[in-house]
C-alpha cells in the first residue's frame, strides 16, 4: 500500500530524473557555436519545461515537508 508520502516521493524521484534529462540536453545546446531556428526554439522550449519541472519539485517538495511535520505534531 502506498502512503501519501510514498507516492510524493515517487513522484519527487521521476521529476527529479526528468529535470536531469532535460538540463542535459540544454546544456548540450548551450555547448554549441551555433544552433539553427529549429534548434533555438526547442532550447528555448526546454528551458521553459526545465523551470516548470524545477517548480513542480519545489511543490512537491513542501507538500511533503508539510505533511511530514503534521505527522510529528501529533
Amino acid at each position: 500500500m502506498n502512503t501519501p508520502t510514498a507516492t510524493l516521493r515517487m513522484r519527487l524521484d521521476a521529476l527529479l530524473r526528468e529535470h536531469g534529462d532535460i538540463k542535459a540536453r540544454v546544456a548540450d545546446y548551450q555547448k554549441r557555436r551555433w544552433l539553427s531556428d529549429g534548434e533555438q526554439l526547442e532550447l528555448k522550449t526546454l528551458q521553459r519545461l526545465k523551470l516548470q519541472k524545477k517548480d513542480a519539485i519545489t511543490a512537491v517538495e513542501t507538500e511533503l515537508t508539510t505533511i511530514e511535520l503534521t505527522f510529528q505534531l501529533d
